[in-house]
């Protein structure tokens, strides 16, 4: 069954995971719930890193041909294009529609095809291919105080950024959340509490929710429009009227908890939207967090509220329960198998570890839950340079998970989390931007990711 499935994926490990997907391993599920670690694979040498190839000259080549560019990005798509079981493709010279002759009828996917006939065609008009896009300025407007790296410029840098795109994209106006939307996740008290701190602000002055959680006079109303601007784009989108899109918002949300702002976060926008889905329409919702830290907040709301219909997965560092906020441990599978944990126990992960944790253990798992909102909690701060994540995942690996998850379900809502480098940030957001709008073109958009994509 699909809880089994779930609750045996949580204790996949790839904590002790480094180079290729060659050194995936899992762990049995033991009475003390509790993962055994296995040993420590020998280190691989570390391959070359994905270059972009500005060069007009080998642009205007590719843009002409369907010949790849013989660079190492080039072969670096091709490693992050794997298919979901890992395969190699296969050997012989016959057609596909010869081959696909002799393939066993595979009941799952003929029911998951359906899902999508019923999703964008059959007997419902066909759903919106336009991609949203939120931003807005007021958001600058929470203040953290100096030397703290959550800055109002992380979604200016983002936007600055996207520019170039936004007429392609349909501009959605930010609103604020309801108190009524607010407490679906979150408590009465909680919502006392940052209205009580925000308000007593007055000029420059800094409220400290906890050493690391910031408020000033402006953050009330960024923490409002954050929240109202992700449900509200994710009901869009699950209801037809946006493909898929992308919100640029401030504070971030995913380590806020049903009574108190945490880790940068005041209210959870992610979680509130996921469950402002589920509750209205009774759609099924996934959230797949990619941000460096574990969701911890997330997790509590939907263990608090006894949730087990929206699948949370998470890529994160872990570092045996040392790194921040220490949640998230792979043997931890939530309320009957609704948490799946890859969690790293080594800094340097990149574009080969995550694409292999994708297709081993996320793509499997979100094609088997076939929900029909993926949201996604978006940090880039696993992004190589970040001053806080140690990873190594760059713009093209961003691009490349983005393209799996549109392949599982076109409906996907990417929500900004955290993500500390400027440049690393904007670059990365403007690639998945990129993706989402190539989707529905009939060449692979990883292919021709050095084409379209600008990343200075």
């Amino acid at each position: 069954s699909m809880k089994e499935d779930v609750a045996s994926a949580g204790c996949f490990n790839l904590a002790d995971c480094q180079g290729s997907s060659e050194h995936l391993q899992t762990t049995a599920n033991t009475t003390d719930n509790d993962c055994s670690q296995g040993s420590q694979p020998e280190p691989e040498p570390e391959m070359e890193k994905p270059v972009v190839d500005s060069d007009p000259a080998a642009e205007a080549e590719a843009a002409e041909g369907e010949n790849a560019i013989d660079d190492p990005l080039s072969d670096q798509l091709r490693l992050l294009s794997l298919t979901e079981e890992g395969a190699s493709p296969p050997e012989s010279s016959e057609p596909a529609s010869a081959l696909a002759e002799d393939r066993p009828i595979d009941v799952r996917e003929q029911r998951r095809a359906l899902r999508q006939s019923k999703r964008h065609g059959g007997d419902n008009p066909p759903a919106s291919t336009e991609v949203g896009y939120v931003y807005d300025k007021r958001m600058l407007d929470h203040k953290t105080g100096k030397g703290h790296p959550e800055v109002p410029s992380r979604i200016s840098s983002i936007h600055a950024a996207c520019r170039p795109l936004l007429g392609q994209c349909t501009s959605i106006d930010a609103v604020r959340a309801s108190e009524e939307d607010l407490l679906l996740g979150h408590t009465p008290e909680h919502l006392a509490e940052v209205w009580r701190c925000c308000e007593g602000i007055k000029g420059k002055a800094v409220h400290h929710f906890d050493e690391d959680t910031m408020a000033s006079a402006g953050t009330l109303e960024a923490a409002l429009l954050a929240a109202g601007s992700t449900i509200n784009m994710s009901m869009r989108v699950a209801m037809g009227e946006l493909g898929c899109g992308l919100a640029v918002v401030r504070p971030p949300g995913h380590h806020a908890c049903p009574c108190t702002a945490m880790g940068f976060c005041v209210f959870n926008n992610v979680a509130l939207a996921a469950l402002k889905v589920a509750d209205t329409l009774g759609q099924r919702v996934c959230i797949v967090d990619w941000d460096v830290h574990h969701g911890n907040g997330t997790v509590d709301i939907m263990k608090h509220l006894g949730r087990e219909d929206i699948l949370y997965l998470s890529i994160h560092y872990w570092q045996h329960g040392d790194f921040y906020p220490g949640t998230g441990t792979p043997s931890s599978t939530g309320l009957d198998g609704s948490e799946v944990n890859v969690a790293w126990n080594q800094p340097g992960m990149g574009d080969p570890e995550y694409m292999a944790a994708f297709s081993s253990v996320v793509s499997p798992l979100l094609q088997e839950f076939e929900p029909d909102l993926i949201l996604v909690s978006a940090g880039f701060d696993a992004a190589r340079g970040d001053p806080l994540g140690g990873m190594d995942v760059t713009a093209v690996g961003y691009a490349a998970m983005t393209h799996q998850l549109l392949g599982i379900n076109p409906k996907v809502v990417i929500c900004l989390e955290g993500g500390y480098n400027l440049q690393s940030i904007a670059q990365c957001a403007k690639a998945v931007l990129q993706v989402l709008l190539d989707q529905d073109q009939d060449q692979d958009p990883l292919a021709t990711l050095t084409l379209t994509l600008t990343l200075t």
